[in-house]
C-alpha cells in the first residue's frame, strides 16, 4: 500500500466532500433535506470513485485488497477531519454546521473502493 498517496487522496477527498456538503447545506438547498440526502451520497460515490481509480491504477495485483484498505484509510481520514471541523465549529463558531453523513459515508466509500478494486482485478479480453 502506498500510504503517502492514500493519505493525500483521503485528505483531498475529505476536503471536497466537506466543501460540497457545506455548499449544499448553506447555498443550494435552503431547508430542503431531500436534496441533501440525494445529492450528497451521489457526490460521495463519484468523488470516491475518481480518487480510487487514481490510486488503484498503480497496482497490478491484489487490487481488491488494496481497494478495501484504501476504503478504510478514507473512512479514518474522514472521521478525523470531521472531528477537527466539529471542534473548530464549537471553539470559534465561524464555520456553518455541515450535514451529518457518517453512516452513509462509511457505506458508500467502502462500497465504491471495494467495487473498483474488484473491477480492476478482473481480466479483460478484447477480441
Amino acid at each position: 500500500m502506498k500510504y503517502k498517496l492514500a493519505i493525500t487522496s483521503g485528505v483531498l477527498l475529505w476536503i471536497l466532500i466537506t466543501v460540497i456538503s457545506i455548499m449544499l447545506d448553506t447555498y443550494i438547498v435552503k431547508n430542503d433535506i431531500s436534496y441533501i440526502t440525494l445529492l450528497l451520497p451521489i457526490s460521495i460515490i463519484i468523488l470516491t470513485s475518481i480518487f480510487t481509480i487514481i490510486y488503484i491504477r498503480n497496482f497490478n495485483s491484489n487490487e481488491l485488497l488494496e481497494g478495501i484498505k484504501l476504503g478504510i484509510v478514507f473512512i479514518i481520514i474522514n472521521f478525523i477531519g470531521d472531528y477537527i471541523l466539529l471542534f473548530l465549529r464549537i471553539r470559534f463558531m465561524k464555520i456553518p454546521l455541515f450535514p451529518t453523513y457518517p453512516l452513509e459515508m462509511v457505506f458508500f466509500i467502502l462500497l465504491a473502493t471495494t467495487f473498483i478494486g474488484y473491477l480492476a482485478q478482473m481480466p479483460v479480453e478484447l477480441r
